[in-house]
């Protein structure tokens, strides 16, 4: 089932994913079909049906919205299977945009005279690690403001109070920024002013800051200190025998190292069997005899034994 806006709906809020009317219905026309819909029946009287199955005229609704009594909003989606959209960069920025719009039209935000957005990647991030967010400026109608007439400044507070300012770029469609002083954990607050010109060319200014937090967490207590402790590997140099020496002493070091002479008298180490020294009485060169005399092929077997008998008595008693 191909969901196909109505008249009414290529012109409506909740279903404008390009600016142009001719470029919003040549994007639904795109977007791949849904497995399926539920059939809603006969549209109540004073109800807008924005979009109908495979037929933008005739097909059945699936896409109804009414304003309720009072000043309440209601919409009525029987598709299935959005998600099938997001096949492609331009499916997941229209099944997004589409979702979005459902809810700001909803709670009556579509109308706003701006939209000021600070979107984080995660609320949750390891000291160290790098936070992605991306800011957006919505004008009247919630209508993207194009790159050219949209401007940001963001900044972010860490648990000190200590303010940061992070530069945005345009990535991908959308104004984006990393911030990466994340060693301190604790909240922090992204916060982000914008300013511009709307796409009736009013401008676009003294809107509130959009503002965002975040925790960064320890990861691992390797981590709690990623700076060399002097004075700890000092101590740990002394405890083994040996000597601490920063990186530049290396020169100094290695001329030092030069002039000792090499230690004497270091006792060798103890091997066993020792078949030079000690050779089996009888067949020097018959390994299989030296083996024999030594004990360990006695050892080996025993090994052995004792294996397969564990092996068994657990298989007797059903443990494996």
């Amino acid at each position: 089932m191909r969901l196909m806006p109505t008249y009414q709906g290529l012109r409506h809020y909740v279903l404008r994913l390009a600016d142009g009317e001719m470029d919003n219905a040549a994007l639904w026309n795109r977007l791949p079909k849904l497995d399926g819909m539920t059939r809603l029946g006969k549209p109540k009287p004073g109800a807008i049906v924005l979009a109908r199955a495979d037929a933008a005229e005739k097909g059945d609704p699936v896409l109804v919205g009414q304003t309720a009594f009072g000043n309440g909003r209601t919409l009525a989606f029987a598709g299935d299977t959005t998600w099938r959209w997001c096949r492609s960069e331009e499916g997941i920025r229209a099944h997004t945009r589409f979702w979005q719009q459902i809810v700001l039209w909803l709670a009556k935000r579509d109308e706003a005279d701006g939209n000021l957005l600070v979107l984080p990647d995660t609320r949750r991030l390891p000291a160290g690690g790098k936070l992605g967010f991306a800011v957006r400026l919505r004008g009247k109608g919630g209508v993207d403001i194009p790159e050219q007439d949209a401007h940001f400044e963001v900044t972010v507070v860490d648990p000190q109070n200590n303010e940061t300012k992070v530069a945005t770029a345009r990535e991908h469609g959308s104004e984006r920024g990393t911030f990466w002083k994340t060693d301190l954990p604790g909240e922090y607050v992204l916060s982000a002013r914008g300013w511009g010109k709307d796409v009736d060319g009013k401008p676009l200014d003294n809107l509130p800051p959009a503002k965002a937090r975040f925790v960064i967490y320890q990861d691992e207590a390797e981590m709690s200190r990623q700076a060399a402790d002097h004075d700890f590997l000092s101590k740990l140099a002394n405890a083994g025998g040996g000597k601490f020496h920063q990186a530049e002493e290396l020169t100094s070091f290695l001329k030092e190292l030069e002039t000792e002479s090499l230690p004497q008298n270091k006792s060798k180490a103890q091997v066993w069997p020792d078949w030079r020294r000690n050779p089996p009485s009888r067949a020097v060169n018959d390994q299989k005899m030296a083996l024999a005399s030594s004990g360990i092929l006695g050892c080996f077997v025993l090994f052995v034994v004792l294996l397969c008998l564990e092996w068994f008595l657990r298989r007797w008693w059903g443990l494996v």
